[in-house]
Parts: structure tokens; C-alpha cells; sequence
């Protein structure tokens, strides 16, 4: 059962960076982000392999998105579990 939930949020994890990744306008990519950092905010090692997709992002177009990316990555404690 808990794999099940592991690999339910992994995947919505997965499709949130997706999404995010790809929206066209700096409001859609946010939206998405925010839902994203409260699902890693509860992070466990599973969803840790998701962590360097959510990096990606920080070569993103838009300033917006790259300093929340480097904000998240900043002040939460997943980059720190990652090293």
C-alpha cells in the first residue's frame, strides 16, 4: 500500500514539473509550482529522484519561475538530503 502511494505521488510530482516545464505564460508555470512545493515539502526518499527535474526549471525563460525554483531550492531541506 505504500509503495502504491509512493509511486501515486511520484507520479504527480513527475506531471506537475511536466506541466510546469512546459507552460507557455509565466502565471500557468507558478500554478503549477506552488502545488509541486507542497508536495516535495513532504518529501521522502522516493520522491527525492524527482528533486533534479524540479531543477531544470531553473534554466527556464522566465525570471519568475527561475527565482522561485532557486528560493524552493534554497530554503527547503531536500537539496541538502540529495548531496
Amino acid at each position: 500500500m505504500v509503495r502504491i502511494m509512493a509511486a501515486n505521488t511520484r507520479e504527480k510530482v513527475a506531471s506537475l514539473v511536466n506541466l510546469a516545464k512546459f507552460a507557455m505564460d509565466i502565471p500557468s508555470k507558478l500554478e503549477r509550482l506552488r502545488p509541486l512545493k507542497n508536495e516535495l515539502s513532504q518529501a521522502d526518499s522516493v520522491l527525492l529522484r524527482v528533486f533534479p527535474l524540479l531543477l531544470d526549471l531553473h534554466t527556464d525563460r522566465f525570471s519568475p519561475v527561475r527565482k522561485f525554483i532557486t528560493e524552493y531550492a534554497l530554503l527547503t531541506p531536500i537539496h541538502i538530503k540529495t548531496l
